[in-house]
């Protein structure tokens, strides 16, 4: 479901800055997109516009040919949109797991039936076994708190999953592991909106870039491509990934366009090696 935000105007409260003026941009249906700029640069407000969390004085946001304000566009943004906050698992206040993953189901008075199967189903993506269900939710991991987190929110399986910053706080090993759920999301048709400070994350998994500052979007497009233009990083203040350093080194010994991970980089380095 593609989405579509047509000359979005925003100003803040009595003070009337200008947070959007004219912003225009499009998400294309079943792609991974990431939002990146400096502190303040509109971001977390751009995330809550797009899940209809907040209002704008002028313009129009579509969910394919549904337009957010009618009564349809507002259903189908309630049963298809859902958005995960930084550190979510704050907001925890369910005592088991099992609860804090069905909550949302249990409002809907689903069928106990629907229920089973939908846990079921959730437990398979995150690879948690039926031990946790009945744990309370602040004994666990770091890691794990936030799997709950997106679990809580993938229950409900949404077409569209906005995220602010998800992996912040995390080790390698439970960022992997949450990317890997992401991952196999975008495979099976969900449009993933994601807040990032890590640029090597856009790279490595993104379809897409909106780079912004001051509320403005300098750029979009692909990642690589617009991170790797040197006016890009001074406008929008950021300071070029270590990755691209890595591959514009190697550059001269094979090609790198390709690529969007050290560990792929490697086996370039491992094959070219082979090859003497």
């Amino acid at each position: 479901m593609e989405i579509l935000l047509k000359n979005i105007n925003m100003v803040y409260g009595n003070s009337k800055k200008i947070i959007f003026e004219n912003l225009n941009l499009k998400i294309k249906d079943c792609s991974w997109n990431f939002i990146v700029g400096k502190s303040g640069s509109g971001k977390s407000t751009l995330l809550q516009i797009i899940s209809g969390l907040i209002k704008i004085n002028s313009g129009d946001i579509f969910y394919g040919e549904n337009h957010l304000k009618t009564k349809e566009g507002l259903k189908y943004l309630r049963e298809k949109v859902r958005i995960l906050f930084q550190y979510t698992e704050k907001q925890f206040f369910n005592e088991t797991v099992k609860k804090e993953l069905i909550y949302s189901l249990k409002r809907k008075k689903l069928s106990q039936e629907i229920i089973d199967k939908k846990l079921k189903k959730i437990l398979t993506l995150l690879e948690f076994s039926e031990n946790i269900l009945e744990k309370s939710p602040w004994e666990l991991s770091g890691g794990e708190k936030r799997m709950v987190a997106l679990g809580s929110i993938l229950i409900d399986e949404p077409e569209i999953i906005l995220l602010d910053e998800p992996t912040v706080g995390l080790d390698v090993y439970a960022k992997r592991r949450f990317y890997k759920v992401l991952e196999e999301l975008k495979k099976n048709s969900v449009t993933i909106i994601e807040i990032s400070h890590n640029l090597e994350d856009t790279i490595t998994y993104g379809d897409n870039l909106f780079l912004l500052n001051d509320g403005k979007l300098l750029a979009e497009g692909n990642p690589m491509d617009i991170l790797s233009d040197e006016e890009n990083l001074n406008k929008g203040d950021l300071i070029e990934p270590e990755i691209l350093k890595i591959f514009r080194y190697y550059k001269k010994y094979f090609p790198v366009e390709n690529l969007k991970t050290v560990e792929g980089l490697m086996e370039k380095i491992y094959e070219k090696k082979n090859n003497f």
